[in-house]
């Protein structure tokens, strides 16, 4: 991936993709200057500006021209300028400020201003003026910028803005103290809230007090309330236990299954069903490819199947399966409906009123520690016996009360307090889906091809195949040295050149997410 450069210009070659820059901008987009066959536009004060420029290889994104001597471009638009703006002995003018269109919502433009001031090419100056563009005004009052006079120009305005110093270099402290924050965008572990850090780090309690009790069955109903189900149980251990446990009910009922699988986990559920010997016919779809609704009759009929199993978001691709579709399908033919919600629970809407059993964890959508399963179910288990081990056992859960054995209590509180946060959960949703629509319009634009970009996509993960110039674990360790981490290092993502961005944490915020385009 092209590391992005911030340097002074110096060669023929930079300088003459400044102009071009130059021309794309203040010609063909602002429209200031007439158009030119040469489709260049070199500024008439090109002499005595000092350009920094942005590169990406010898790719030119950005940059920002600097003038130090009178007259200012304000000085043949504004005749009283010193009257307008403050007293000060040295004056500086951001001549010229341009970043191509596909990196405006990034953070070049800011890693230039920390370069510029790192030079020390400022410390004389006490004012920095700048002509801005009317629509990107509220970009340079974020900045610190503060508007002063009219607007000036003909049919293209602008307004002219000021600086101190000062206030520059307080911006510029707090972006580098901003730079220092993890992006998490990994799908586990994921982004956690501070009240949730909080709450696990509250002293230990016995899991046989009343006070353990109380919590433990608090944090139940929540969990019960979210998934619109009867039960559920609460195991220590991942999303593999949690399988493990809807494999170990399965091998009780002596009947034949179907699994479906298109990616990755709907793979590891075939594994885990052959470890249980369970009887079952497979439909093994192509990565990413939408179920066979007729296929997946044929097969109940032609097998006489009672039970279906899925992964509901396979986050391998990013595919959000069709759960309605099956659960049609479970009603017509009077089939018991099992569903992986690992990855959807806390990212997607569900509703799991009429499911047979559904399998989810505690951190993913849910945004607190891992180390904690959940079975949900809604059919009766009391006084029910069998013959399983003790730590995959439904019924001897069921009928323990939810706590046969130790539990810790600090994933206890802190599960409870993250779903106190997930209260407005169709709220947390929303916010979610247009975070990642906004993030795969962007990922497109810079050429890169979203793994399952349909309908069928989830609201959380976008697994990405990178453009051909970029090598994914490369893309990685790069995003990790600059603390924004994603998924890279499975096998399979490596294998197909991929990457994978999930948004389930805390962290789902747009400003936040946005950061990653950087390097992409």
């Amino acid at each position: 991936m092209p590391k992005l450069i911030i340097k002074v210009a110096e060669t023929e070659e930079e300088f003459n993709q400044i102009y071009k820059l130059n021309y794309q901008t203040f010609v063909e987009e602002v429209k200031q200057h007439s158009t030119n066959k040469s489709k260049t536009l070199i500024d008439k004060f090109d002499k005595q500006n000092t350009y920094f420029i942005a590169l990406e290889g010898n790719i030119l994104i950005g940059m920002i021209a600097l003038k130090d001597s009178r007259p200012f471009s304000l000085d043949h638009k504004l005749s009283n300028l010193d009257t307008l703006i403050p007293k000060a002995n040295n004056i500086i003018e951001i001549r010229l400020l341009t970043i191509v269109k596909s990196r405006r919502n990034s953070t070049v433009l800011f890693k230039m201003l920390q370069y510029i001031n790192e030079t020390k090419i400022l410390s004389k100056y006490e004012l920095i003026l700048i002509t801005a563009i009317i629509n990107q005004i509220k970009l340079y009052k974020h900045i610190g910028f503060e508007s002063f006079g009219p607007q000036v120009g003909n049919e293209t305005k602008f307004q002219p803005m000021f600086i101190t110093k000062q206030n520059l270099s307080i911006f510029i402290k707090q972006l580098a103290h901003t730079k220092q924050t993890v992006l998490n965008l990994l799908p586990g572990p994921v982004s956690i809230a501070k009240n949730v850090k909080i709450a696990f780090e509250k002293p230990a309690i016995s899991h046989r007090s009343k006070e353990f009790i109380d919590l433990f069955e608090n944090t139940k109903q929540k969990l019960l309330k979210l998934s619109s189900t009867k039960y559920v149980e609460v195991f220590t251990g991942s999303g593999t236990t949690s399988n493990d446990i809807i494999a170990g009910q399965l091998s009780e009922l002596n009947q034949k299954g179907l699994i479906i699988s298109n990616g990755e986990f709907g793979d590891r559920l075939l594994k885990q069903a052959t470890n249980f010997n369970l009887d079952f016919e497979t439909i093994k779809n192509k990565w990413g490819q939408v179920f066979n609704l007729e296929s997946i009759k044929e097969t109940i009929i032609k097998h006489k199947i009672k039970w279906i199993w899925f992964v509901l978001h396979e986050t391998s691709t990013g595919m959000l399966n069709n759960y309605e579709d099956l659960h049609n399908i479970c009603e017509d033919f009077k089939l018991k409906l099992c569903v992986d919600s690992i990855s959807a629970f806390g990212t997607e809407s569900i509703d799991f009123t009429n499911v047979y059993m559904a399998s989810a964890v505690s951190s993913k959508g849910i945004a607190s520690f891992s180390g904690l399963g959940f079975v949900f179910y809604n059919h009766d288990l009391t006084n029910v016996i069998q013959q399983l081990p003790s730590s995959i056992n439904l019924a001897y859960f069921n009928n323990s009360k939810g706590i046969p054995f130790t539990i810790s209590s600090n994933l206890i509180q802190a599960l409870n307090t993250s779903l106190k946060n997930l209260n407005a959960i169709e709220k947390r949703i929303i916010i979610i889906k247009k975070c990642s629509t906004k993030l795969r319009g962007e990922l497109i634009n810079k050429g890169h091809q979203i793994v399952v970009n349909t309908e069928n996509n989830s609201n959380s993960t976008l697994t990405i195949e990178l453009h051909k110039d970029f090598n994914s674990v490369q893309t990685g360790v790069e995003l990790r040295k600059n603390n924004i981490f994603v998924n890279f290092e499975s096998q399979y993502l490596i294998d197909n050149n991929w990457i994978q961005i999930s948004i389930m944490g805390e962290t789902i915020e747009w400003n936040k997410v946005k950061l990653i385009l950087d390097y992409l």
